[in-house]
């Protein structure tokens, strides 16, 4: 008996992919009619052998949502020879059946669907360079985060010991002496005078974690890549350097702001 092989060439299969650490669901849509879902291991080779060996000679397209897994899965695919899109969540359409009946199945079926009928666009897909550049700023923004933190807890730390920080020390600036005075609160309890000297020690290394991040980030600015934009930035708005190391982080992001943050100046000149 003959094999009969399906010859699927100038027909696009498009793949919604709902993407887990453990696992993936892939929604198959042959033109804009589905075909079935199903179930592989998380990684770009499995639903590839399957594409080739189900659909061969097909120009192959799949989307799934930004978020934790980043862009490794979009880069993976591109050198398969895969379109991919990497969609932001809302703007998938979806009902409220949708979100009470809430399956891998039906997220992957959703994107599926709607990229089947041109409805989503891919967002800005950074270079890995650039996205090195913004997990070392993402991780500034972490360790700032954490900094205030930690300083609010020694100020709740104080307030439930019913101790007032004096007039002078009490602004969001922690001098050296303030620092010097937290050191030489006495406590009537020996626990107390510990668990203070452990949230100082924690706030101080912050601290200088904190320092030193942003002088990584301030030489990253001023490197090759960046230097160019830095200057212009800094030459085109009349804002403080603080403003134009945000508008630097932004540029890691999209293009599209640059040229919206341009937009805006030239709206307020």
């Amino acid at each position: 008996m003959t094999k009969v092989t399906a010859n699927f060439e100038n027909q696009t299969v498009y793949v919604g992919l709902d993407v887990h650490k453990r696992s993936w669901n892939a929604a198959i849509f042959l033109g804009d009619f589905f075909v079935r879902n199903i179930h592989q291991p998380p990684h770009p080779q499995a639903l590839h052998h399957f594409l080739v060996t189900n659909y061969p000679g097909a120009h192959y397209t799949c989307a799934y949502e930004s978020g934790k897994f980043g862009f490794w899965i979009h880069r993976q695919f591109k050198q398969l020879g895969i379109e991919c899109l990497v969609v932001n969540p809302a703007d998938i359409p979806s009902t409220h059946k949708d979100e009470v009946y809430k399956t891998d199945s039906r997220d992957a079926r959703g994107i599926g669907q709607a990229l089947s009928g041109s409805l989503l666009k891919s967002i800005f897909v950074p270079n890995q360079d650039q996205e090195a550049d913004r997990q070392l700023v993402r991780q500034r923004k972490k360790l700032w985060s954490d900094l205030v933190r930690c300083k609010n807890r020694i100020k709740a730390f104080l307030d439930y010991l019913g101790i007032p920080v004096p007039s002078r020390f009490d602004n969001p600036n922690w001098s050296h002496n303030f620092l010097l005075w937290l050191r030489q609160i006495e406590f009537g309890q020996p626990s107390n005078r510990v668990t203070l000297n452990y949230m100082l020690d924690e706030m101080e290394l912050l601290r200088k974690q904190m320092l030193s991040i942003c002088n990584t980030v301030r030489k990253l600015m001023r490197s090759k890549k960046y230097n160019k934009l830095y200057y212009l930035l800094r030459r085109h708005f009349v804002v403080c350097r603080f403003l134009v190391s945000r508008y630097f982080s932004f540029t890691l992001y999209s293009p599209f702001q640059l040229k919206g943050s341009f937009m805006l100046s030239s709206k307020l000149s």
